[in-house]
Formats: structure tokens, C-alpha cells, sequence
């Protein structure tokens, strides 16, 4: 722990729980490990004044890791990486005030990319594009404020157009 800290562990309100602290106050070093697993974490990262700040992980019970990323004042920031319990990468993507913001890309076990497409305010917006998992394109939809909204293509696997069309609001 740093200077003038001390180590809290097992707090009443967060029995899995081990962190620093000025009086109430986290600081320094934060971990919650998974129920009735004490030696596998959930999450760790750092606190600065009671704010998570710097970079945080997540883990799946197995020790695999889950999430990794950086948070500030306002929650999930930058860039954020997940992957899937057997360890293969699962989506990357900024956030900004604990939202989904800008190009996120996520992908099919063997690491192929899955889909594509913008986030604004954590919600869909633009053009997304899916792929099959051989890597052809499945299909591209339009989005405005989480709702498919515009041109959508659907693809055949053999890469002919099978369907275009367009959403209006949804619809």
C-alpha cells in the first residue's frame, strides 16, 4: 500500500475485496476476487482520492482474462480489449465516460473479424458490416441512433448479393 495507507481487506459491504485506503478514502492497489474462488480475481486496478483511475482488468473464474482497459472519473475510458474464457480475442473498441464510442471491431473465435461498425453515446451509428466466419462480407446495415436505418445489403457466402434493400426507423 502506499504511504500513509493501509490495507483493507474483507470490507462488510464487499467481502471479496482487498484495497488501500486513507480513512474511507481508496487509494493504491484495488482487488475483488471471485466468490469461493480466493485465489482467482474478478477485477483489479488502481483508486487515486476513491476515483478507479489507470489501467483495470477483469477475469473469468478459469484465471482467464476478460477485459482490459482504462478508467477515469467518469468510468470506462480509451481503449478497451475483451476476450472470450478460452482466451481467443473477442472485441476492441474506445470508450468515453463509460460509453461505447467510435469504431469498434468484434470477432469470431478463430480471430477473424465478426463485425465491424461506429459507436456514439454506446449506441449503433453509420454503416456496420458482419462477415461470415470464412471472412466474406454478410451483410451492411445502416444505423442512426441504435436502429437500423437506411441501405442494408445481405450477401450469399459465394459473395453474390442476395438481398438489398433500406429501414426506415426500424422498419
Amino acid at each position: 500500500c502506499p504511504s500513509g495507507t493501509t490495507l483493507v481487506a474483507h470490507p462488510a459491504d464487499d467481502p471479496n475485496a482487498r484495497f488501500c485506503a486513507a480513512g474511507e478514502v481508496r487509494q493504491g492497489p484495488f482487488g475483488r476476487w471471485h466468490e469461493g474462488l480466493p485465489a482467482v480475481m474478478v477485477e483489479g486496478g488502481e483508486y487515486a482520492s476513491d476515483v478507479p483511475t489507470g489501467t483495470w482488468r477483469t477475469w473469468y473464474p478459469s484465471g482467464s482474462q476478460h477485459t482490459e482497459g482504462a478508467r477515469d472519473g467518469t468510468g470506462r475510458s480509451g481503449a478497451w480489449k475483451s476476450w472470450r474464457a478460452d482466451r481467443t480475442r473477442e472485441s476492441e473498441g474506445d470508450y468515453a465516460a463509460d460509453q461505447r464510442t467510435g469504431t469498434w471491431t468484434f470477432y469470431w473465435p478463430d480471430g477473424a473479424i465478426e463485425s465491424k461498425g461506429d459507436y456514439r453515446a454506446d449506441e449503433r451509428t453509420g454503416d456496420w458490416s458482419t462477415f461470415y466466419p470464412e471472412g466474406g462480407p454478410d451483410e451492411t446495415v445502416t444505423y442512426t441512433a441504435g436502429v437500423r436505418d437506411g441501405a442494408y445489403t445481405k450477401t450469399h457466402r459465394n459473395g453474390a448479393d442476395a438481398v438489398e434493400g433500406s429501414y426506415d426507423d426500424g422498419l
